[in-house]
């Protein structure tokens, strides 16, 4: 069964009103502290709002392929898994051209706020980008990992998980993943 989702933060940054009412018609009040967090980042029409979908059973909407790539989710969305109890946070995709150059504090602000409400922050990436510094966000990920380190590091326990998309036999996975944490370093 497909979860219904709300958007909580618009494409302004402006939270929206919409959550309140959205927690007490799904029964979500009830869970009190007792639930996870995930969050979702990485570059526009790579998939997040799908990964999301195939893995916690939410109904985001993604991009059609048929009408090319192009900006789906805008803002913060929410959805959740009620026999896990896991909120399940979808960010607007970065590097937008929607976005164009005023794109970095917003990004910076989401990826903030999903870091500051998840247990798991999914950081989804081309293969291809590996390596590459701004395709990759690197300097999205270099703020994310600084407030991190400075903010969470004796109060909690926050995880970033990187999904790697669209891996092929035909690259070493030892490689890739030495290349990737030479990169964080």
């Amino acid at each position: 069964m497909e979860r219904p989702f709300v958007q909580i933060i618009d494409d302004k940054l402006s939270t929206t009103p919409l959550l309140p009412t959205y927690l007490i018609e799904n029964q979500l009040n009830a869970w009190e502290k007792q639930y996870h967090t995930v969050a979702v980042m990485g570059c526009q029409s790579s998939g997040k709002s799908t990964i999301l979908n195939y893995l916690f059973d939410t109904a985001f909407p993604i991009m059609n392929n048929k009408v090319s790539r192009c900006q789906t989710t805008k803002g913060v969305y929410i959805s959740f898994h009620p026999d896990i109890k896991i909120f399940i946070l979808d960010l607007e995709g970065t590097d937008s051209k929607e976005r164009g150059d005023m794109g970095k504090k917003f990004e910076q602000s989401t990826a903030l706020f999903a870091l500051a409400l998840s247990d798991i922050l999914i950081i989804n990436m081309w293969m291809s980008d590996i390596g590459r510094y701004n395709a990759a966000n690197y300097e999205l990920l270099k703020t994310v990992i600084e407030v991190s380190l400075r903010l969470f590091k004796k109060t909690s326990h926050k995880k970033l998980l990187f999904a790697i998309r669209d891996y092929d036999h035909l690259n070493v996975k030892e490689k890739m993943a030495a290349m990737l944490n030479d990169d964080l370093k």
